[in-house]
């Protein structure tokens, strides 16, 4: 096979599965039309590239006209390819690696992979983690750097919660001379979310509680530096009066 029409099947399929994977449907309980989930897709990458070419687009032809390109990128037996800088735009975009996304390698984005084997976590997760926005991000590093470490207490009573109702047989006794019987599949299911709700409510409610108290502590800690800088300058202005 010819090496450069190999190259653009690679760089074909990995674009649009990048697509597919940045792009997710809007309602993922209703299933969206192939045609129409491409379209969206396209469109949606078309306002990240070009902003003032996708507000130009005044109706569906303009969009399917406008879309053209990115079309051509994803079919394989077409032979057009984006430019250097385009490449290097999408995969920022696209957050992967300029050699996954051509073939070269088969690491979607070092960054990721890095932080993953450093880590031990999976991919998906270092990348959902990015993903949060700032405040999820303060959040947590209050419950991992705070002296307590939160998150771990949090994280290892979830696991032994999930761990304990995913036994194969559970039982329940309603009467106390009755036999025990064991639960149906919708009752263990009813239990265990009931169950797991009471333990992330109690979660959250302890991460506000220590966020607060550590938040009242920042704020009194700069009430007291204020304070002093103030003490400082009334100093200073004392002494070039006396001069």
């Amino acid at each position: 096979m010819n090496t450069n029409l190999n190259r653009k099947e690679i760089f074909s399929r990995r674009f649009s599965e990048l697509m597919k994977e940045h792009f997710p449907p809007i309602n993922s309980h209703k299933k969206e039309k192939q045609i129409k989930q491409t379209a969206r897709e396209d469109f949606a990458l078309l306002q990240k590239l070009d902003i003032n070419k996708a507000n130009d687009c005044k109706n569906s032809i303009d969009r399917n006209n406008a879309t053209a390109t990115i079309r051509k990128w994803r079919n394989p037996l077409n032979k057009e390819m984006p430019t250097l800088q385009t490449a290097l735009k999408l995969c920022e975009i696209l957050e992967c690696d300029i050699e996954y996304i051509f073939g070269i390698s088969d690491i979607k984005n070092k960054n990721n992979f890095r932080a993953s084997s450093y880590l031990g976590l999976n991919q998906k997760t270092i990348q959902g983690i990015k993903d949060y926005s700032d405040i999820i991000k303060e959040l947590i590093d209050v419950m991992v750097c705070n002296d307590n470490d939160t998150l771990k207490y949090i994280l290892i009573n979830i696991l032994q919660y999930v761990r304990y109702f995913n036994i194969p047989r559970m039982t329940v006794q309603t009467i106390s001379d009755e036999k025990p019987r064991e639960l149906s599949y919708d009752e263990k299911q009813n239990y265990i979310k009931s169950v797991t709700m009471d333990e992330l409510g109690l979660a959250l409610h302890e991460i506000n509680n220590r966020y607060e108290i550590i938040r009242e502590s920042d704020f009194a800690k700069r009430k007291e530096l204020l304070e002093l800088e103030i003490q400082v300058e009334k100093l200073n202005i004392k002494r070039l009066k006396e001069k």
